[in-house]
């Protein structure tokens, strides 16, 4: 499980591919990964909530995201950002069976992914 000073480095990571980016879509690989609809909207901020990850959208709604114990946040579009627990995700082909939501923005992709199976 990444400990705090972790997630505040993935937060600090992440926000320079998504903030003031548009969420276009989110698909849902595995149901027990996400809970509610899927918003979209524009990131007007990421912030850490404890150990979970939280992006605030421009319509009052919000995403927060828990790696738990082997999870992975991997962004892909012009550039590669991967965080989380270490493995051959980090520069292989995504979506692959790993993934269990993508969130797809105007500049790339946002992979959720967790070895363990859904």
């Amino acid at each position: 499980m990444p400990e705090l000073p972790e997630v505040e480095t993935i937060r600090r990571g992440l926000k320079k591919y998504i903030l003031q980016k548009k969420i276009k879509g989110i698909t849902i690989n595995c149901e027990k990964s996400f809970i509610g609809v899927p918003p979209c909207g524009k990131v007007i901020n990421l912030r850490r909530f404890g150990k979970a990850l939280v992006i605030d959208l421009d319509n009052e709604k919000s995403l927060m995201m828990h790696l738990r114990m082997t999870g992975q946040l991997i962004f892909d579009g012009k550039d590669r950002y991967a965080a989380g627990h270490p493995s051959e995700n980090f520069t292989a082909k995504l979506p692959n069976k790993q993934t269990r939501v993508i969130i797809e923005f105007e500049n790339g992709k946002l992979y959720f992914n967790d070895q363990r199976i859904c």
